[in-house]
């Protein structure tokens, strides 16, 4: 393993917008970002019991406190699990950010176990920003925009990290 990751990048860039906890619920499709979280010690970690309710807490915490609310998902069936807490988002005006795993580049398309076609499920609930990032020098750029649009329209935003992104080598600043 990369001594720093695109995950890792990705953890900075929530550190570097105040977040203070990501709710989410694990799995192996967002184990990179998983792995970044742990090694960082920040943001924390809410363990949710179910990937919807890790979206609805990721509202709460938008609803109540005025930030940004983030939650973490793992493709496929987890991803669609997030959809109900992001249509509350979207209703209520409240600004989320959803990280979503996905598989990795090379099977997109190829209809591989638990693969969906992300950007279309995420297209009207994230209307104002869902994109995937297929190299490691888009994640911080795709990371700001989801936070910057999130904050500027209030409503939800998804990224979405292929699997081979979130644990490539951290590309060179420079």
């Amino acid at each position: 393993m990369p001594d720093k990751t695109v995950s890792d990048l990705d953890v900075e860039r929530l550190t570097a917008w105040d977040v203070p906890r990501v709710f989410g619920y694990s799995g192996d499709g967002i184990d990179g970002v998983m792995g970044a979280l742990r090694r960082a010690g920040k943001p924390a970690f809410v363990q949710a019991r179910h990937e919807e309710t890790a979206a609805f807490m990721a509202v709460g915490h938008a609803k109540y406190t005025g930030g940004v609310g983030v939650c973490l998902s793992t493709q496929g069936p987890g991803a669609v699990h997030l959809i109900n807490g992001l249509y509350d988002a979207k209703l209520d005006s409240k600004p989320v950010v959803a990280i979503v795993g996905q598989q990795v580049s090379t099977v997109l398309g190829s209809a591989y176990q638990q693969e969906i076609d992300l950007i279309r499920l995420f297209g009207d609930v994230c209307a104002q920003f869902v994109q995937a990032a297929y190299t490691p020098q888009q994640v911080p750029m795709l990371v700001d925009k989801a936070f910057r649009t999130a904050l500027a329209t209030r409503s939800p935003t998804c990224v979405i990290l292929p699997h081979d992104v979130q644990t490539a080598p951290a590309p060179d600043p420079t």
